[in-house]
């Protein structure tokens, strides 16, 4: 933990056109500050007695050391720019100005639409009325590194600890976020750059909490070392967006939540360092991040999956990525709907189908292992035909070691081939519906095949 080393001097004249009064070793601070200012260590501390609004156009500089304490329900606005940047011997500090100072003292920090530095910062005790100590809103460009955010909102049901909302841009590094509810919740339309160091654990829930419903244009997932929480909204790739999940990245999904991809999803990992997409309950991955305990526990089809869209783009990737406890509504942990995904080196378990393939589709899906699957391991309609390469079904722990054949209406030629897997030569196909043919269309089977029936 950053420790704080506060330095107070003597009061030098500052102009400005808020108020600002030194009252024996502090100065009163409030109103609109309309022309570049800096709060130096001879003002310090600085009491925020009424709201303090950093116009457009003008900065507020905080230098090394300075502490900013506001008494009740007041927060410090920013629509120009704050540089508050500290350094770890000299650390800035926001704070209450109560005796006994406790979270949801004060609101916060407020950037509408401006930008900010936050380096070697203490943020502490806020939270009131907003929920967040630090909300980032719209065209608000944000960076926030090597800084400690705790204590927001009351004891008991604590508040977020970031929040962003609109167009708005957030970096964060080496930063620890602790005895707040979330650390992070995300409303905005732009996903934050999280990069090494932040320790987000000590929290009511320890999870970045994802309202993101839709990525447009080229987007990227980072690790910020604890999970993504999806419990009230599916994530969608937008037709033409892109969305690359970096490795490390753990994804939780609560029920019937899913992962829709019309665009272009690439979530290409590595097998030291792979991707994981679970149930908001599994606590083995990432923790206990709904903070029930063992109150709750996952279970296969307790979410729905990746689902691929006629829309998705033949550049769509997912190499290795484990995935479980999919297949909400009788469907697969990976879903592919007339389109070309690559699913390759993933491991894919506890889904009610692994994957599930419908209409006319050449993907490549090789060494992937593919178990613990209610129905079968693979399904997918007599015209889909992708590459087949090495997969590996998991020791006879699916309902059937087989590849299902979906039922419904054959929509062009089809081709169904002897099939291999790891251990398993000429695998057989289950049908698990009746399948029609219409007059117009021709399926021809390779000798040898062996389709069996399930009902």
């Amino acid at each position: 933990m950053v420790k704080c080393n506060i330095f107070r001097g003597l009061l030098v004249a500052v102009i400005m056109s808020g108020l600002l009064v030194s009252t024996g070793g502090a100065t009163d601070v409030s109103g609109h500050i309309t022309s570049n200012t800096t709060w130096d260590l001879a003002g310090s501390p600085y009491i925020v007695i009424g709201v303090v609004y950093v116009d457009n156009g003008v900065t507020l500089t905080i230098d090394p050391g300075v502490e900013v304490k506001f008494n009740s329900n007041l927060y410090l606005q920013v629509e120009g720019t704050l540089t508050a940047d500290g350094n770890a011997s000299n650390v800035i500090t926001f704070t209450s100005n109560q005796i006994s100072p406790a979270g949801d003292d004060y609101r916060g920090l407020y950037f509408n639409s401006g930008d900010g530095l936050l380096d070697n910062c203490l943020i502490e005790y806020a939270g009131y009325y907003w929920n967040t100590s630090v909300w980032v809103k719209d065209n608000s460009n944000v960076v926030i590194d090597s800084s400690v955010i705790r204590e927001s909102g009351p004891s008991g049901t604590r508040d977020l600890g970031i929040y962003t909302s609109g167009v708005a841009q957030l970096q964060v590094s080496y930063t620890q976020v602790y005895n707040c509810g979330w650390p992070v919740q995300l409303d905005g339309s732009i996903l934050p750059a999280f990069g090494d160091g932040n320790d987000f654990t000590g929290n009511a829930n320890d999870g970045v909490w994802l309202r993101i419903n839709t990525v447009n244009g080229t987007q990227t997932m980072t690790d910020p070392g604890v999970p993504y929480a999806l419990y009230q909204n599916d994530l969608t790739v937008a037709s033409g967006a892109q969305l690359t999940i970096n490795p490390d990245c753990i994804l939780k999904f609560d029920t019937y939540r899913e992962l829709l991809v019309h665009g272009t999803l690439i979530a290409d990992a590595t097998s030291a360092n792979p991707i994981y997409m679970t149930s908001y309950r599994d606590d083995n991955w990432g923790g206990d991040t709904n903070g029930d305990g063992s109150a709750t526990a996952p279970y296969s089809g307790h979410w729905d999956g990746v689902r691929f869209t006629t829309t998705a783009t033949n550049s769509c990737l997912m190499d290795y990525v484990q995935l479980r406890w999919a297949g909400y509504g009788n469907g697969g942990g990976v879903e592919i709907e007339t389109c070309n995904p690559d699913i390759t080196n993933c491991e894919i378990n506890n889904c009610y189908y692994g994957i599930y393939i419908t209409g006319v589709c050449t993907s490549d899906i090789s060494y992937n292992t593919i178990g613990i699957s209610e129905q079968t391991p693979i399904a997918m309609t007599f015209e889909s035909f992708p590459t087949f390469t090495d997969n590996e079904f998991s020791s006879s722990d699916n309902g059937y070691d087989a590849i299902g054949i979906i039922s419904g209406t054959l929509t062009a030629d089809a081709y169904l081939p002897q099939r291999d897997v790891i251990g398993i030569p000429n695998i057989t196909y289950v049908m698990l519906g009746t399948v029609t043919i219409p007059e117009t269309y021709t399926l021809e089977i390779e000798a040898g095949c062996v389709l069996k029936l399930t009902y």
